[in-house]
This record gives structure tokens, sequence and C-alpha cells, in this order.
């Protein structure tokens, strides 16, 4: 057993160098192809994070490579810390905004569970007394970069954010109530003919802390379990990363499809990635939009989600002003952030990995198949886009007894209802069979492309008879 327990530390240990030497190898990879470089073959170890290859018709460089790359450098900053026994990570600041507190080194995390109470469901937020013993072991690594990229699609956010693990989120509770933060900042955007978005971000990684507690289960561990406490549900924080991340989103919408075009293909190679220096060439090469919205989150404070309308544009250009300014304020946070990480005198804890108490449990919540999470993910992520539209029409029939108008609020309803199905199925992704993950993100995927052809049909005929709505996602 002693064999079996050390053998286990060793690949917990070489598991974690080698996730520290992707991760620079990663960087620096993508690093040189932002600045025109060659690729090192390196780069493709996890290309199957990455959208596969294709090229945008906006664009000569090929679409898929490049996310392949930005997805791979992502992914490895995301699975910093990814021992080989078990997967359950998750994004410290998520952790953060549901529960209001940090975790240390061999803490036992809260978590939120649900109860079945009569014909209502009860959440409750439950504290685990135990913690586990070691000593602190940290592995010094420094990486910063920005990046500015156009998002075409949610997938595009996922990529840059990352999600939170399903099977972390779900043991913890979550999703219970809110989302992760990739989902929400997806669900806020519209794709269209005459929308553009542009995401710039910021990632500062300054290392990891690892709790080593040698080959042999530790004795108070062991006293525990001779006491018949159970510990087979329980997990503790095995180590974290340090750092942060800062993103900006802005989604420019135009009045015509050709201005959108135009600022679609404007090249940021050699200049500034940050978005006032794309604001400005927006301004000069296309012209003022008719409509922006700057949305911001920053890791460092875990309920800092901010979103801001600036409009219209055309007809009052302080507005304009007004956006740039805003955005501006926020990049120079995002380098005060990046100076306080660099001289130390911020140590924001970034990503959390925690492992089981008993090692015979590491296999129970193992993540298995990733794109399958992010599959069902961005199934929901579309309903909610569909939902955005669905109440807009609502709201414009608001009074109207037409057949129209009372198939839209039908349709409202089903909508809410589907969502509700399918984030409590997220929700238990902890608990589902892989095979029964399989078909319910098949059957789902099906009904979700099936209400979506609705909402257009619907949206379509209440343009025509309605008018007066604001339809931002129009294809």
């Amino acid at each position: 057993m002693d064999n079996v327990r050390s053998a286990d530390t060793d690949c917990q240990r070489s598991s974690l160098d080698h996730y520290l030497q992707l991760l620079s190898r990663q960087l620096t990879a993508t690093c040189r192809h932002c600045s025109g470089e060659r690729i090192n073959p390196m780069t493709t170890q996890i290309s199957e994070w990455g959208p596969s290859a294709r090229r945008s018709p906006l664009s000569s460089r090929p679409y898929g490579s490049f996310m392949t790359q930005l997805v791979a450098a992502t992914a490895a900053f995301l699975f910093l810390v990814s021992p080989a026994l078990a997967t359950m990570n998750i994004l410290a600041h998520e952790y953060q905004r549901k529960f209001d507190q940090t975790l240390t080194l061999g803490q036992c995390p809260m978590r939120e569970q649900a109860y079945q109470m009569e014909n209502q469901t009860i959440f409750s937020k439950t504290i685990c007394p135990y913690t586990f013993p070691g000593k602190t072991r940290h592995v010094k690594r420094e990486h910063n970069f920005s990046r500015n990229v156009i998002i075409n699609r949610p997938q595009d956010i996922i990529s840059v954010l990352g999600l939170c693990g399903g099977e972390a989120a779900s043991y913890l509770g979550i999703l219970n109530s809110g989302d992760c933060a990739g989902i929400r900042l997806a669900s806020n955007l519209t794709f269209g003919s005459k929308t553009v978005v542009r995401a710039y971000y910021s990632y500062f990684i300054n290392g990891v802390d690892v709790l080593d507690h040698g080959p042999n289960v530790p004795a108070s561990v062991q006293k525990m379990v001779d006491r018949n406490i159970d510990l087979g549900d329980r997990y503790y924080l095995q180590s974290v990363s340090y750092g942060a991340l800062e993103i900006i989103l802005v989604q420019f919408r135009f009045m015509s499809v050709q201005e959108a075009e135009r600022a679609r293909e404007i090249d940021m190679s050699g200049k500034s990635p940050r978005m006032t220096e794309y604001m400005k060439l927006i301004r000069t090469t296309v012209g003022t939009p008719k409509h922006v919205m700057v949305t911001s989150m920053s890791s460092t404070h875990p309920k800092s989600f901010d979103y801001e309308d600036f409009w219209p544009l055309k007809t009052t250009p302080e507005m304009w002003d007004r956006a740039v300014r805003h955005v501006y304020l926020i990049e120079s946070n995002m380098e005060q952030t990046k100076i306080g990480i660099s001289n130390g005198h911020i140590k924001q804890q970034f990503k959390y990995h925690f492992s089981p108490f008993l090692q015979e449990e590491a296999a129970r919540y193992r993540l298995t198949n990733p794109r399958e999470w992010e599959n069902i993910s961005m199934i929901e992520v579309r309903l909610r886009g569909d939902i955005t539209m669905a109440k807009k029409i609502t709201k414009k029939c608001r009074r109207n007894r037409s057949i129209l108008c009372k198939r839209v609020r039908q349709h409202r309803k089903n909508l809410l209802a589907l969502k509700r199905e399918i984030h409590k199925k997220r929700a238990e992704w902890v608990k589902i069979p892989a095979e029964e993950k399989t078909s319910f993100i098949r059957k789902y995927r099906i009904k979700v492309a099936t209400s979506s052809r609705l909402t257009k049909n619907l949206t379509r005929e209440a343009l025509r008879l309605l008018g007066g709505i604001d339809i931002e996602n129009e294809d």
C-alpha cells in the first residue's frame, strides 16, 4: 500500500511539472504566432481544445489555426495544475463569488447542496470542518500576455475565459443559482451581420502553491477513518495558482453590413492590443457605430461584472468619446493589476485544484470528456439568446391579443421551461453517467435547434406585423 501511495505522489508531482512546462511552451508559441514567427509543433499538443481548422472569409489567415493556438495557450493556463489522479478544477473567482471566501491549502471547501422538501427544492450551504495536512511547496512561474481578438461566436468567449469544470461546478453547487463567468459573458452577447465583437484580455500568472503530504496517509486523516468519519465525498484544496484574468468585451453595432465587414477586416498586427487602439481604428476607417456595449470582468474582484451601453452614437458624438474614456479607464486598471502582481503587492488566487481525502475516490469525479461539458453549456447559451429575443417580442406584444402574440407568449414559456431542464442537468453533471450525458446532449441539441428556428420565424412575423423591435442577432 505504501508503494502505491508513493507512486501516486510521484505521479502528482510529475504531472504538475509537466503542466508547468506545457504552460511555458504554449505561451511562448502563442506570442510568436501573434508576432508573425513560425509556430513550434509542440503547440499542437492540446489542439483538440480548439475548433476544427477553417478559414475566415474575411481573412487569409487560417482562423482555426489561430484559434487553436489561442485555445492551447488558454488551456495551459486553465489546467495549470492538473494532477493525474483527478480533475476537480475551478477558477478561484468562481468559488469566491459563490461563497464569499478564499481557501487555504488543505482546506475542505464549502458546498451548496440541494434537498427536496415536499414539493420544493431547498439549497443549503454546508461547511466542511476537516483539513488535510501537509507542507507547502511553491513553484515560481512568471508569465503574462495580452491579446485583442475578434469574437465570432459564443465558443470563442469560452476559448478566452475557459469554462468552470463541470464536475467541480456541480460538486460545489456553483450552478444552483447563477452560472460560470464564461457562460454569463457569452449569453450577454449577440451576433449578427451588423455586429462586431472584440475581446481585449490579459493573463498574469506568477506561481503555484502545492500541498505535499508524503507517500503515506497522514495520521490525522487515518484517525478520522478509524473513527468511521465519512470522507468518501470530501475534497481538499491540493494546489492553488496565483495570477489574474482581466477582460474587456466590446460589441459594436453598425448601421450596415458593409460597415461591419470593414470593421472585421481591421488588422491589429504590429499595433497595441489595447481596445482603445482598436476603437481609434474603427473611427478612422469605418466611422462611428450605431451602438456600443462594453462589458468588463476582473478575476481579482469576483463580483466585478460591469455592463455599459452607449447609444445613439450617430446623433450624439459625445457618447462615443464617453465610450472610449470608459474603456481607457478599465485598461488603466488592468495595467495597475499587472504591475501589482509583478512586484508582489497583489497575490491573487487564480485557479483551484481539489483532491479527494481518500485516493480511491479520485476517479469518481474524473472529467472524462470536457468537450461534452462545453457542448451542453453552449446549448444553454444558444437557448438564452432565444429567450432574450422572445422577451423583446413579448414586451412588444403587451396588451395585444392577436394570435401571433399568443404564440409568442406561449413560446417564451416553453423556452424558459427548456432552459430549466438543461440548467438542472448541468447542475447535476457530477452525478450523471457518461452515457446519459451523451444522450442528453444529443436530444436537447435537437430540441434547442427546433426552438431556435421557431424563435426566428416568430421574430420575422413580429417585425412584419408589429415593427419597432430592436433586433441585433437577426441572422
